[in-house]
């Protein structure tokens, strides 16, 4: 009886491959012998995919659909209207698709090589973003009371990563569908844009097609939102050091910006050609405060001088505006319904986020991003408590509060300069804690 290695039966090699944690631990266990290089190349298709599902989790899903859906061309007009409303319902019924149950049993076919060579570049771009960006936030945290710093800038709980990464991967959806630098005029978009991305189908009777927002709650959005503003401070962070006295680095050019903008392979490959430049705008970026004078002087210089040309408009005011402009009556069942669907119940990336559930007091509602500073105040309110509100939601936008768990969420509201988020702070009736 052999009594070597390479006699081990193939499914303990499997059982070592799938307990491995990254593509790199694959390669190179592969690479310490012949024979367990000619396990992997036998396998390779469901050793490596089984690594993907352990990373991605319930984010594959968003994954898979964004290798569907390419970036488009906006000009097509119609054609391309209908691309979106059919990719729309692509991505509705991935939503349900059985494949994609969460009991770490996958009922779907294999991927082929060419579709997980592709899957794991995408994900290669997505961790250096998503780390890129929880190193900033965390840096931020770390800027106030020692006694609870430790708490603050813990890292990242699995359920957070998940977060942060599903939502670079769904900005890159809605750039996509958006196609910014494909786009003629600056904000040139019309009610079709409006029916195919923003338009939600709920209760809106028969031949009413899905918009792509259609999948996502608000509060999924709003997420999305996040990180395209940090997206945003990142491009602008990189334009400003490319321009300093002591960098050999060329000058970032407008359509350079609007590519990486628009693009995060190509923002990534930007990073990693310059990584000294980088290095710089990552550290700058936490100095962005939510004071009104600096953050009025990044989103000026985002408007005013290279977003007009890139700027992925679903995502700011005025295109969801329409979508909701009161709150939910306090009374009667439109109130129970908002309850039962926006109560915070556990950390989960597929559950509503303890930090929108205690910012809205567990009422709905059906905007994001910068309207929740701009509408939600009420025209009976005046312009002291709009200020008030404003300055709240920049301190929200700058810190990314609903990507995070409940237990980092209590600690940051203890620091001073999240004070402003007490619980029920959208909602002007809700309560003080």
């Amino acid at each position: 009886m052999a009594c070597h290695l390479g006699a081990l039966p193939s499914e303990l090699f499997d059982r070592i491959f799938f307990e491995l944690e990254s593509v790199s631990d694959v390669t190179n266990l592969a690479a310490t012998a012949r024979f367990v290089y000619r396990h992997f190349s036998s396998r390779k298709e469901p050793i490596l995919f089984h690594l993907l599902r352990r990373e991605l989790g319930p984010v594959l899903r968003d994954a898979k659909f964004l290798l569907l859906f390419p970036y488009r061309d906006a000009a097509e007009g119609a054609r391309y209207h209908d691309w979106i409303h059919t990719m729309a319902e692509v991505y509705w019924e991935m939503q349900w698709d059985p494949a994609f149950e969460s009991d770490g049993i996958w009922r779907g076919p294999l991927p082929g090589v060419e579709e997980l060579i592709r899957l794991f570049r995408t994900l290669r771009c997505v961790n250096i973003l998503a780390d890129a960006f929880v190193e900033a936030q965390l840096r931020s945290f770390r800027e106030g009371d020692k006694a609870i710093l430790s708490s603050a800038a813990a890292p990242p709980s699995r359920t957070e990563r998940f977060r942060v990464v599903r939502s670079f991967y769904r900005r890159q959806i809605v750039s996509n569908a958006w196609a910014p630098t494909r786009r003629p005029v600056y904000r040139d978009w019309s009610q079709q844009d409006g029916d195919a991305l923003a338009t939600w189908s709920w209760g809106k009777g028969p031949g009413v097609r899905r918009g792509l927002f259609d999948a996502w709650a608000a509060w999924e959005l709003g997420q999305i939102d996040h990180i395209d503003f940090f997206i945003g401070r990142l491009c602008m962070a990189l334009l400003h050091c490319s321009r300093l006295d002591d960098t050999t680095v060329q000058p970032i050019e407008k359509t350079d910006f609007a590519d990486m903008y628009a693009h995060m392979d190509r923002l990534v490959s930007y990073l990693q050609t310059y990584p000294d430049l980088t290095d710089a705008a990552l550290r700058s970026l936490p100095a962005l405060r939510p004071d009104e004078d600096e953050f009025a002087e990044f989103a000026g210089g985002m408007d005013n001088i290279y977003a007009k040309s890139c700027s992925i408009y679903p995502l700011p005011y005025a295109f969801n505006v329409h979508r909701g402009q009161t709150l939910p009556d306090s009374q009667g069942s439109t109130w129970d319904r908002a309850r039962a669907e926006v109560e915070f119940s556990e950390d989960h990336v597929l559950r509503v986020p303890y930090g929108w559930a205690d910012m809205t007091v567990n009422y709905t509602i059906d905007w994001y991003g910068e309207v929740i500073g701009c509408v939600s105040a009420g025209e009976d309110m005046g312009l002291g408590f709009l200020e008030v509100l404003v300055s709240a939601w920049r301190v929200w936008k700058c810190s990314g509060f609903p990507l995070w768990d409940k237990d980092r969420i209590v600690v940051l509201k203890e620091m001073e300069k999240f004070r402003a988020l007490y619980t029920g702070w959208l909602r002007p009736f809700g309560p003080r804690s």
